[in-house]
């Protein structure tokens, strides 16, 4: 994400993310949340170690470089949804849609 200056991302994050919806998700091991954060403020810039992990996560499931990206993936590192710019407005129906993603794959 560019959590300083894209405003997608920013809402994603706080919208989303952020929400007791979304962690319940992480509690119940649904979802293990990982971001690849790309700051642009100096005062944000990350760790030289952090910066080429998230390169390489970005080489590897974002080439395009769309900001916010969201990925679902499975346990083996397969895409099973992607989507481009904000996922959702609302943390509860996007929970759902994960959900029933996950639900899917059994």
């Amino acid at each position: 994400s560019g959590s300083d200056w894209c405003i997608p991302c920013i809402k994603l994050h706080k919208n989303i993310i952020e929400t007791d919806e979304f962690k319940k998700l992480e509690t119940e091991n649904v979802v293990v949340y990982i971001n690849a954060d790309f700051p642009r403020n100096k005062k944000n810039q990350l760790s030289p170690e952090l910066k080429k992990e998230n390169a390489s996560l970005a080489d590897q499931y974002n080439q395009k470089g769309l900001f916010p990206y969201t990925l679902l993936l499975n346990a083996e590192g397969k895409v099973l949804k992607s989507w481009e710019g904000l996922p959702s407005e609302d943390a509860l129906a996007f929970s759902k849609e994960i959900k029933s993603i996950k639900e899917n794959q059994k």
